[in-house]
Order: structure tokens, then sequence, then C-alpha cells
């Protein structure tokens, strides 16, 4: 058997253009691997333009009847340079023991086994643990940069060169260990806080001092020969957003101070009307005829659009100072770095998803500090978040999306698909550890009161979180878990191995340097299932997520995990009148897996899942075609659905419940003279949508010739029919 399928190799290469070896010089060599995901690199030596054939089986399988193709681990041929040295590697996923290396047409064969770092990892805000998966930040603290020296009953802060430098030999020793690529420092909130201690008129900060010290950290690290991979901040008061300047004006008011100082500060500072209100004017903001402050609408109304306006505005100036401070150094030093700062993040308006109820996009697309966007997916979600935020999401009683684990799950997972499909600089998410949950206060006896909206903590949604995230291919999880308590450090230990074992199950799922991701859009806010999938090791992998909280009139659960799934050969779920088959796919089962509200599902590259919706299920529900049309300005970057410039993107959101439709279609019509004359019609979309299908479509309408004066929008059945769906949008030229 064994000489079959040696001679069907041969013919198989020799079909390819390559020239046949010789099976008698073939060689065996005994390969032991001791961990799954290793690299086997091979060397030897052959005459110059040989050919060499490489065969690499698994354990067990030796020269016997009952060798067949399974038990190859790795198959390929190689051809030696003009000094006859053959060179190759090749991975192989898994499977520990010893293997076989049979190589023909060559001598001195030497090979080694390296551990492949893994793909997926995260950086720790916690220093008590460390693993192959998860490495501690190093920290740069105040302390470690200056003295405090008190004059004329004056303190002030004076930089340490002798403390920096020995701060700096610390993080080079403390790095010595980590692999390539995972060595990241964190600029401790408290040094990174400086930067507005002394502030002027609020808005004006200086920099100086904490660019000085980063100044002299980085460069007497580059000195010594220290290496860093990555940098981030830990930045979280926002005291220059439109609520804390209103909690400003409160607390004078109670002290007995004048109402509006803040507002007044600014606007006297004749950098508000060269930096600032431009940049107002250019978002529509509403500004006040008060005597007292044109801002008064951020006092009167501290989360009205105007507020999230402000705070667009306010949020670039933040960034600004956090890279000329920060990472402008960082970059300065070591050019390659990666770097982000808490909760600064770029939104593209076309994958626009509002934030804890506040439809931000309105006021741009959002600002990343350093090089990647940064997040936190805690499964977090005020109370004021309802359907206009969130498209057609499910609600309670009182019009509340609803904050379940599995809802939360939803939400996080859309915001770093918002975040992955907007920009190309990377994403770094922060995760919390499996138990966190928002603190509200201490009980009596000791116990816990938690707020409600932190909620697929401690519950198995968590490991769901971390595995849709990851097949979005973030650089890296930045994770903040518990490291100052009371509890035992077994507690603080096993938090992190529960994060541990799933970027393990992800790495061995996803973890290969060909990996891309799959997705191209949020997720159905409609649906009970999540699905998010990558390209990976030479084919599709993908998670596939059910909503097993929903339950009947008794309160008893819909849906198992085992019920989820209608047949395993051909995996196909179902759940709330959606069918979702995955053809030629296989289910992926471990287990030693830590998560169970979920499966893995294998299908080859270009296999994607078919997704069908039950009308009998839908027609339960009295409704019909619901549509909206957001309009962006590419040029703002804001949204503006009554004007429009030469370059916008058009988004319109969908949900079908009024029966199949097999050629909707939405059109932009261009209109000179007040709309009277046709300039000129794209066909935005054409194409059916499902019963029960929804969704969004975007375009791009570029280069408008300035001859246009409105553009309209129109979705309607078919070109024959003419049927609206929805509204038209008209948008007017913007002056």
């Amino acid at each position: 058997m064994l000489k079959k399928i040696l001679c069907m190799t041969c013919i198989f290469l020799l079909a390819l253009g390559f020239m046949q070896f010789e099976t008698e010089a073939a060689q065996n060599n005994t390969v032991l691997i001791k961990d799954d995901g290793v690299i086997v690199n091979v060397n030897a030596k052959s005459v110059s333009g040989a050919k060499v054939a490489i065969l690499f089986f698994k354990p067990g399988s030796g020269e016997n009847d009952d060798i067949n193709v399974g038990s190859i681990g790795y198959i390929g041929q190689v051809t030696a340079d003009e000094n006859g040295e053959i060179s190759e590697s090749f991975y192989i996923p898994e499977g520990t023991g010893n293997h076989t290396l049979r190589m023909s047409n060559c001598h001195d064969i030497t090979y080694d086994v390296s551990r492949v770092n893994p793909q997926f990892f995260a950086t720790s805000w916690s220093g008590d643990y460390q693993s192959d998966y998860i490495f501690p930040f190093y920290r740069i603290k105040l302390s470690d940069c200056c003295d405090e020296v008190t004059e004329n009953d004056v303190t002030k802060r004076v930089i340490n060169e002798e403390k920096i430098k020995a701060s700096a030999e610390k993080a080079k020793a403390y790095f010595e260990n980590f692999p390539v690529g995972r060595r990241y420092m964190i600029v401790w909130q408290k040094l990174i806080s400086i930067i507005n201690d002394e502030s002027e008129n609020y808005l004006w900060w200086d920099v100086s001092e904490l660019k000085g010290y980063m100044e002299s950290f980085f460069a007497s690290f580059k000195e010594i020969g220290g290496q860093v991979d990555g940098v981030v901040c830990d930045f979280e008061p926002t005291p220059m957003d439109a609520s804390n300047l209103r909690t400003k004006s409160i607390n004078i008011t109670n002290a007995g101070g004048e109402r509006y100082e803040p507002f007044k500060a600014i606007e006297s500072d004749p950098r508000y009307a060269t930096e600032i209100r431009p940049q107002l004017v250019e978002r529509n903001f509403e500004f006040s005829d008060n005597a007292e402050t044109e801002l008064y609408n951020l006092y009167a109304s501290p989360w009205s659009v105007n507020s999230l306006k402000w705070n667009s505005v306010i949020t670039n100036k933040r960034v600004a100072y956090l890279n000329e401070a920060v990472f402008d150094v960082v970059k300065k030093y070591y050019p390659d770095a990666k770097s982000s700062a808490y909760g600064h993040a770029a939104g593209e308006r076309s994958h626009m998803i509002s934030s804890n109820g506040h439809d931000g996009y309105k006021a741009g697309k959002g600002s990343y500090a350093g090089t990647h966007s940064s997040s936190s997916l805690y499964g977090t979600l005020n109370a004021n978040s309802k359907k206009q935020y969130l498209q057609f999401a499910n609600l309670d009683a009182d019009g509340n999306y609803l904050r379940d684990a599995y809802t939360l799950l939803k939400y996080d997972v859309n915001r770093a698909r918002g975040i992955t499909l907007s920009e190309d600089n990377g994403f770094m998410p922060w995760v919390a550890n499996y138990d966190y949950r928002d603190i509200e206060k201490q009980n009596d006896d000791g116990s816990y009161t938690y707020k409600i909206k932190s909620y697929f903590g401690r519950t198995p949604y968590y490991y769901e979180m971390v595995f849709h995230v990851g097949l979005l291919n973030p650089d890296v999880f930045l994770y903040w878990g518990p490291r100052y308590n009371d509890e035992a450090d077994d507690y603080v230990i096993g938090q992190a191995e529960k994060l541990n074992a799933c970027l393990e199950e992800l790495d061995v799922m996803a973890g290969y340097p060909d990996r891309e991701i799959l997705t191209e859009s949020l997720d159905s806010w409609n649906t009970d299932f999540i699905l998010t999938g990558m390209k990976a090791n030479g084919r599709n992998i993908w998670r596939i997520t059910p909503n097993l909280e929903l339950t009947d009139e008794n309160g008893a659960a819909v849906y198992t995990i085992e019920s989820f799934c209608k047949e395993k050969s051909t995996p196909t779920f179902e759940i709330s009148g959606t069918e979702i088959t995955f053809p030629q796919g296989k289910i992926i089962e471990n287990d030693w897996s830590i998560a169970e509200n979920g499966y893995w599902v294998e299908t080859p590259v270009n296999v994607y899942p078919e997704i069908n919706y039950d009308h009998d299920y839908y027609t339960q529900i009295e409704s019909d075609f619901v549509t909206s049309f957001h309009v962006f300005d590419n040029t703002t970057g804001l949204m503006n659905s009554e004007a429009f410039s030469e370059d916008i993107t058009v988004r319109f959101s969908y949900q079908n419940l009024s029966g199949d439709m097999a050629n909707a279609v939405v059109f932009a019509a261009g209109y000179t003279d007040d709309g009277k004359r046709l300039a000129f019609v794209h066909n935005i979309f054409e194409g059916s949508i499902a019963f029960g299908e929804d969704g969004y479509k975007i375009y791009r309408i570029s280069d408008i010739d300035e001859k246009v004066q409105s553009i309209k929008l129109f979705l309607w059945n078919d070109r024959d029919g003419l049927v609206p769906l929805g509204a038209s949008v008209d948008l007017e030229k913007a002056n």
C-alpha cells in the first residue's frame, strides 16, 4: 500500500511538471513533537537543482498495510539551490508523539521543531498572571518619572532622570523573556492625567511635562537596547465633554458661583473662535441666543445631539494632546510600535452603531489616538437605548433595548464590527474578567448590588464574546482583570485562566498567519443568533451562537444548545423562524472547550452559510417593510440626512415583514433647477430581499456635478410595479 501511495504521489507531481524522484533514495527520520501548533524546519543536502520529495507521517503510521492518505501530516517537494542546499518549513497544527520524516534524493538531513507563538493573545492590566496567551503590561508610572518638591509651601513635580533610567532598565529586564510582538507598556492613568491637571480655560492643556517624561523614558530605553511592540494609554477622564462642563457649572452654582462660568471662560479665550467654533459650525451645532453664553444648550441638555457634536470636536482635540504627549514620542523611537488610548475609536458612518443610546455618528465617525482604535467590550448598555437608536432591536415593555446577556453580547459584537469595518488602522479591544459586573454598592451584609447594565459577565456569553471578537482579527486583546482586591491570589489567577482558555481555543480554531475576516456588515439586530466567520488555514471557520435566553409564557427556555442544532451531518441550525445551513460543512466538537453556548463550524473556502426565513413564523408579526435612509458626508464624516455635498455615502436599513420581494430596487436621483430637471439616476441596489430578512446596503455617490441642486432617494418593489416600500428622502445641496 505504501508503494502505491508513493507512486501515486510521483504521478501527481509529474502532472504538475515536476521531475520524478527516486523512491529508493528515501530516508526515514524520527521527529518527536511535544506540543500542538509547531513548525518543523528541515534542512538537507543534495546536488544543484535536484528535486526532493517530503512526506511527514503522523504517529502510529509506519510501513504497514493500514497506511492511508489521512496519516500524512505534510507532503511537499522542494528544489535544491545552486549549492545543493535544501530548506523547507511546514506547520503541524496538532498531534504529539514520534512522527516520521521521509525524504528522497538527499543526505545529511537535519531538523528542528519550533513552537509557533499564538496568533491570538492578550496583554494584561493585572501583573499577577502570565501564560502563552496573556502577557502583563510594563507600567510606566508617575512615581518612576519625577519627585515631588515643596518650595514656599508649594508642591510641584520635578523630573528625575535617574529614576527614569532605572525604570528603563527595569522595563528591559521585564521584557527579557517575552516573545517578540508581546512586549506592551501601559502609561498609568495617574501619569497620563497630568496633562489636564492645570488646564487653561478647560480646553487647552499643557502637554510639555508629560511629553518630557515620555521623551526621557523612551530615549533611555532605546539607548540601552530596549524593545517594545506596543504602548497603551489608560486615560479615562473626559473633563472637556459637555456633561462634565455642565457638572462644573452646577458645582460652581451650588458653591455660590456663577452658573455659566466654564462655558463663558471657553468662549472668552481667543482660541475658541479659531479652533473650536468653526468645527461646531461645520457640524450644524445650534448656538443659543442666551446673553450669557452661546453654548447654553450644552448646559441645558447635556445629552442632546448638540452635546454629541460638541464632544466630537473635543475628542479630536483630546486625541491631538495624547498623540503629541505620548504616541508621537513612541513613534519617534519605535516606528513600528502599535498604540492606542482607552475609549478612543473610529466608527465609519456606513457601519454606524449608537453608543449607549447616543447616536454619536451624527456628529462624526469618532477619532482614535495612536495607531489603533480601542474600545471596552464589557457588556454595558444604558437604560435609555431605544429602538430609534438601535434600528430593529427587540424591546422590552417600556421600549428599552433588552439588556439580557445575549442582547448585550450582540450589542458589543456589533460595536466591535463597526470599528473593525470602519478603518484600516486596526483594533485593540479591552475585555474584562469573566466575573465582571458594575458594582453599585456594598450592602450591610457584605454582598454587592450590581448594575444590570453589565450582564454577560458570569455567563457563558462571555466566552462567546471573546470568540466572535477574535474572529474580527484584533491585533491584541487588552485585559482588564482583578489585581488589587481582598481575594486570594488564586481568584485573580482563576479569572485570567478563563480568558486564557478562550484565547487558546480561538487560536486552535483560527490562529493561522493566513487568516482573513469574512464579516462585511453588522450582525442583524432582528435575529436570535450571531454568526461570525474567518478564513484561516485554507478553510472557513465559523462561530454561531444562539439566543438561549428566550422564554415562553411560563418562563421556560424555548431553546437549548442541543435543540438549536437541527442536523449535524450537514450542519443546520434553527431558531425563531430562521434556518442556517452550512453546505459541505462539519461541526468541530472539542471535549476540552470551556464554552457551551455556541458551535464551531468549518466549511471549504468560498462556501458560505445559507440563511432561510420561515414564512409561517414571520406572518405572526403585523408589520410590513420597515426602512430608513442615512446619508453621510464623506468629506466631514458627518451624518446629514437633509443636505449633500459632492461626495456622500447612502445607507438604507430595512426589515422585510411583508412577503418575499423578488426584485426590490433603490434609486438615487439628482435634479437641477430646483428639482424640475433630472441630472442623473443611480441604481443603488437591485435584488431579492427574503421574507424576514433585515440588514442594510451601502452606496457611495462621488463627484456630484455642481449643477445638481437636490437628490431624492427611493425604495420600490421593482421597476414595473413601482410600489413604494418606504418614504422617499429629499436632500438639498449644502451651502
